[in-house]
Protein backbone atom coordinates (compact mmCIF):
# COMPACT_ATOMS: atom_id res chain seq x y z
CA UNK A 1 0.00 0.00 0.00
CA UNK A 2 0.88 3.87 -0.48
CA UNK A 3 0.77 6.35 1.77
CA UNK A 4 1.33 9.87 1.23
CA UNK A 5 3.02 11.82 3.81
CA UNK A 6 0.37 14.57 5.38
CA UNK A 7 3.70 17.14 6.02
CA UNK A 8 5.90 17.24 3.07
CA UNK A 9 4.08 15.37 -0.18
CA UNK A 10 6.24 12.37 0.29
CA UNK A 11 5.21 8.86 -0.26
CA UNK A 12 5.85 5.55 1.09
CA UNK A 13 5.50 1.98 0.01
CA UNK A 14 4.30 -0.13 2.93
CA UNK A 15 3.81 -3.87 1.70
CA UNK A 16 1.22 -6.44 3.06
CA UNK A 17 3.92 -8.55 4.56
CA UNK A 18 1.64 -10.63 7.05
CA UNK A 19 2.62 -11.26 10.46
CA UNK A 20 3.91 -14.27 12.64
CA UNK A 21 1.54 -15.30 15.89
CA UNK A 22 2.45 -18.92 16.19
CA UNK A 23 1.99 -19.23 12.62
CA UNK A 24 2.96 -16.57 9.60
CA UNK A 25 -0.60 -14.82 8.62
CA UNK A 26 -2.57 -12.82 5.86
CA UNK A 27 0.78 -12.47 3.58
CA UNK A 28 -0.68 -10.30 1.26
CA UNK A 29 -3.82 -9.04 2.66
CA UNK A 30 -2.50 -7.35 6.22
CA UNK A 31 -0.04 -4.90 6.75
CA UNK A 32 1.23 -5.00 10.25
CA UNK A 33 4.31 -2.27 11.31
CA UNK A 34 5.88 -1.75 14.76
CA UNK A 35 5.68 1.42 15.95
CA UNK A 36 8.46 2.92 18.21
CA UNK A 37 5.70 3.43 20.90
CA UNK A 38 5.80 1.25 23.74
CA UNK A 39 2.11 1.02 24.76
CA UNK A 40 1.12 2.93 28.09
CA UNK A 41 -1.22 0.00 29.30
CA UNK A 42 1.44 -2.77 29.11
CA UNK A 43 5.36 -3.22 28.83
CA UNK A 44 4.67 -6.49 27.40
CA UNK A 45 2.59 -4.89 24.50
CA UNK A 46 4.04 -1.88 21.80
CA UNK A 47 2.06 0.31 19.44
CA UNK A 48 1.40 -1.47 15.86
CA UNK A 49 0.33 0.11 12.61
CA UNK A 50 -2.32 -1.90 10.62
CA UNK A 51 -3.80 -1.79 7.36
CA UNK A 52 -6.00 -4.06 5.06
CA UNK A 53 -7.54 -3.29 1.71
CA UNK A 54 -9.45 -0.02 2.22
CA UNK A 55 -9.33 0.19 6.13
CA UNK A 56 -6.01 1.36 8.04
CA UNK A 57 -6.04 1.04 11.81
CA UNK A 58 -4.35 4.40 13.54
CA UNK A 59 -1.85 3.14 15.91
CA UNK A 60 -2.69 5.28 18.97
CA UNK A 61 -6.45 4.87 19.25
CA UNK A 62 -6.54 1.33 19.29
CA UNK A 63 -3.99 -0.86 18.15
CA UNK A 64 -1.50 -2.14 20.56
CA UNK A 65 0.04 -5.78 19.82
CA UNK A 66 1.98 -8.24 21.90
CA UNK A 67 5.69 -7.54 21.69
CA UNK A 68 6.59 -10.96 20.79
CA UNK A 69 4.33 -11.22 18.14
CA UNK A 70 6.20 -10.87 14.71
CA UNK A 71 4.98 -7.65 12.69
CA UNK A 72 7.10 -5.70 10.09
CA UNK A 73 9.45 -2.71 10.89
CA UNK A 74 10.07 -0.30 8.41
CA UNK A 75 13.29 1.47 9.43
CA UNK A 76 13.29 5.30 8.05
CA UNK A 77 15.67 8.22 8.87
CA UNK A 78 15.54 11.55 8.83
CA UNK A 79 17.39 13.00 5.62
CA UNK A 80 18.85 16.62 6.25
CA UNK A 81 20.09 18.06 2.49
Amino acid sequence: MIFKSKFNDNFIFLPAAGFYSGSYKDSGWTGSYWTADLSDESSTEAYSFWFQPGHVWHPHIANHSFRYEGLSIRPVIEFNV
